[in-house]
This record gives structure tokens, sequence and C-alpha cells, in this order.
């Protein structure tokens, strides 16, 4: 319910950000709309490929300038601060993996896309100390820049396992 109240959340806003009304080119048909789904699910594979490499310079290209992610405590970070956290936090890690349980597609526009991502987190440090997150919940955005989808919004939120 949380997830579906967050998409909803997303979705108004994106709406309002971008306008309520399609223009007539903006009008997806579902041939479109199964290519946008591929588009979007390989960008979103390369990123956690690219993260499970503990690489997070290599995943810039697949991101949006204007980049925004909000955090499990509410706290808003632009792209800089995310790449600046990922970089301090891949020094202490051995290991990350990413494994996803379900992904839903909401496409908005040509140009706009939302997923609703479920799935598992799974870090373990130098020190062999685990992190997991499982559920996972996120709510990504892409956005089609120059003919290639950026990702350019996250929200976080998750269950640790202890």
């Amino acid at each position: 319910m949380k997830t579906f109240l967050n998409m909803a959340f997303l979705i108004s806003f994106l709406l309002i950000v971008f306008g309520f009304s399609q223009k007539k080119g903006d009008q997806v048909n579902q041939k479109q709309i199964n290519q946008i789904k591929i588009e979007v699910t390989s960008v979103f594979d390369s990123i956690n490929s690219i993260y499970e490499r503990k690489d997070a310079n290599s995943a810039l290209k697949y991101y949006s300038s204007d980049f925004v992610a909000y955090a499990t405590n509410g706290q808003k970070f632009d792209l800089q601060s995310v790449m600046d956290q990922y970089a301090k936090g891949y020094e202490t890690l051995s290991t990350y993996k990413w494994t996803t349980y379900k992904v839903d597609f909401i496409v908005v526009t040509k140009d706009l896309a939302v997923i609703s991502v479920d799935g598992r987190n799974e870090s373990v440090f130098n020190s062999g100390q685990k992190l997991i997150f499982d559920p996972s919940h996120y709510t990504l955005a892409y956005k089609r820049v120059d003919g290639l989808w950026k990702f350019c919004y996250q929200h976080f939120s998750g269950k640790t396992v202890k």
C-alpha cells in the first residue's frame, strides 16, 4: 500500500511539473510502451551491473544532470551528493548485490517513464559485516534526453534484515 501511495504521489507530482494533458505527439501506443519498457529496463540493469562492480562514476552517463533522490528519512540529494556518497560507501564494501523481485511500469509520455521496483539490497563490508534491505522498494523515474533514457528521480524505502 505504501508503494502504491508513493507511486500515486510521484505521478501527481510529475503531472503537475510536466502538465496535465498530453499533446497529440506525446500519446503513446502499445508498441511504443513495449519499446520504452525494454529501453528503460536496459538502463536500470546497466546501472545495477555497474554498482555491483562498485564503480559509481561509470554510471554517471545514465543519470540526468538534474537527478534528485529522496532517502527514507526524507533527506533530498542531488546528483553530486549521491555520487559522492556511493564513492565513499563502495570503499568500505567488499561486495554489493541487487536482486529484483518485481518491476511495474507507468509510461507517462513518450519521454517520461516511472517504475516501481521491489527487490533486495545486500552489502558486505570489508569487515565482513552485512547490511541487507529486504524488501527494498524504489520509485524511479527516467526521462528521454537527446534520444537516450536518463535516470532522473529516486525514492527509496526498505526494511533492514538483522
